[in-house]
């Protein structure tokens, strides 16, 4: 959803960029130098004519990237974490700026060292404006926004529109969810209409697989809950990943230590089908991105051999992380503000579950987000709670009515591993293109020779010690604790 207000304001700066270049700059010599692009004073304060504030060093170098995408002049990512004189430098290139994207504290420490100011800025953009708009938790936004002494355009992005979204936007911009201005992006019903007009130009050729404009596959995301004991919650988790099958799962738990402990307890029970990872707030922002890289990376491939791979994370995960690939999204517990015994946070729930079914993914694939609650500690309760919460939410992504779904059981993961186990055995010693390998070939004929000079009692059914052989092979490759 970035590019949905990245481009409109990048084509604005082209726009501007093209009509400052046809017009000839005509000054007095003494005059002091004025600047139509992000500029750099004599001071050397760089005044950007963008400023886009976010909640999370991962989601500030993801937005920047997009930017960066399509526009080429200066954009620049600050956050925490990395030493500020070296975003002081990178401000300064190619004389200053235009696009800066920024968490609030690094911003706020680049002002206050004069490295950093709001003369030139024409757009300021508060990106997870739900969270941003909390000033109990982020006073340098509501600073930043005092100290604006000149017109500008405020733009609030949000995937869910809350009570701080809906006093702002109302109190301070004047804008209701009535007014034009109010745009959301993603409703069910323009998406139908995008299928429908997209099906009339022909572009599609099976709505029922493929509901985007433009012919991209946008997965769906099946909401459920599961209840389960608290202790038995890595278990079932491993349950479900095994019947499921997806290339990326996210483990959503409360505390950096269940983060550990969770993606301990789930590298045993998965080490011969998934890489286990973990991310928390305490980790160095470099692990944090080779993470997130990696798991990027590991989403494009289309090999059937690969392991699945699983991140285990606190909240940190939950907002801006856009991570094509992730089928299933598990939740341990009911989502609560803050923490909070006894209450529920609807729109934590749906950040969580809304890193599920990303479009991007080069694979048609349909998404998952599970809720493993316990009733015995009085989740029953607050199921009740979150689902009337998410009936009547007015945020942009409706999220989908969450239904009951049963335990795996033995036969249905039996069946999955049966179904991994083939698939892995047809494609050995083939690549992505179906090619074979000639090495793997051979030592495929290898074994099929040794099948058939091996020499067996007359009185024994050859077919049936080669079935039970190949079974038994299979049974080892399938990871299954003995039943």
């Amino acid at each position: 959803m970035n590019a949905a207000f990245v481009l409109p304001l990048i084509a604005r700066l082209v726009e501007e960029d093209k009509k400052n270049a046809k017009e000839p700059q005509i000054k007095p010599t003494n005059a002091p130098p004025t600047y139509t692009r992000g500029s750099v004073s004599a001071s050397r304060t760089v005044k950007p004519r963008i400023l886009t504030i976010v909640p999370s060093r991962e989601l500030a170098k993801q937005v920047a990237k997009e930017y960066s995408k399509h526009y080429h002049n200066s954009v620049v990512a600050v956050f925490g974490g990395a030493p500020i004189d070296r975003h002081a430098a990178l401000l300064r290139q190619k004389n200053g700026a235009d696009v800066v994207v920024g968490t609030a504290g690094r911003i706020r420490e680049l002002m206050r060292e004069e490295h950093l100011g709001f003369g030139n800025l024409e757009t300021i953009v508060l990106d997870e404006a739900d969270t941003l708009l909390d000033f109990k938790d982020n006073p340098e936004v509501e600073m930043f926004l005092e100290e604006m002494d000149h017109d500008y355009q405020m733009v609030l992005v949000s995937a869910t529109i809350n009570q701080f979204v809906r006093n702002f936007s109302m109190d301070i911009m004047e804008v209701d969810e009535t007014s034009k201005t109010f745009v959301t992006v993603g409703r069910k019903d323009e998406l139908e209409t995008a299928v429908r007009i997209s099906n009339a130009k022909g572009n599609i050729d099976n709505a029922s697989t493929t509901n985007d404009a433009y012919g991209m596959f946008v997965p769906k995301v099946l909401h459920s809950c599961t209840a389960t004991r608290s202790s038995l919650r890595p278990q079932v988790s491993a349950d479900f990943i095994s019947l499921l099958s997806p290339r990326i799962t996210i483990i959503f738990v409360n505390t950096k230590s269940e983060v550990e402990k969770v993606a301990f307890d789930l590298s045993s029970r998965l080490s011969d089908t998934a890489d286990v990872r973990i991310m928390h707030g305490d980790m160095t922002q470099s692990v944090r991105s080779r993470t997130i890289q990696f798991l990027r990376e590991s989403s494009r491939s289309m090999d059937v051999r690969r392991k699945m791979q699983v991140l285990v994370a606190t909240d940190v995960a939950s907002r801006g992380i856009d991570l094509p690939g992730v089928d299933l999204v598990l939740q341990f517990g009911i989502p609560r503000a803050q923490g909070k015994e006894g209450t529920i946070n609807s729109e934590l729930y749906t950040h969580r579950s809304g890193r599920a079914g990303r479009v991007g993914g080069d694979v048609s694939q349909n998404a998952n987000a599970i809720m493993l609650y316990d009733p015995s500690e009085g989740e029953g309760k607050l199921l009740s709670k979150l689902k009337e919460s998410l009936r009547y939410s007015q945020g942009v992504h409706q999220t989908a009515e969450i239904n009951g779904r049963p335990l795996p059981t033995v036969k249905e993961l039996m069946n999955s591993a049966y179904g991994r186990v083939k698939m892995r055995c047809d494609s050995f010693g083939k690549d992505d293109e179906e090619e074979k390998d000639d090495s793997a070939e051979k030592l495929v004929q290898l074994f099929k020779t040794k099948l058939v000079q091996e020499e067996i009692d007359d009185d024994v059914d050859q077919n049936a010690i080669l079935i039970d052989r190949l079974a038994r092979a299979m049974a080892a490759l399938s990871n299954l604790d003995c039943i």
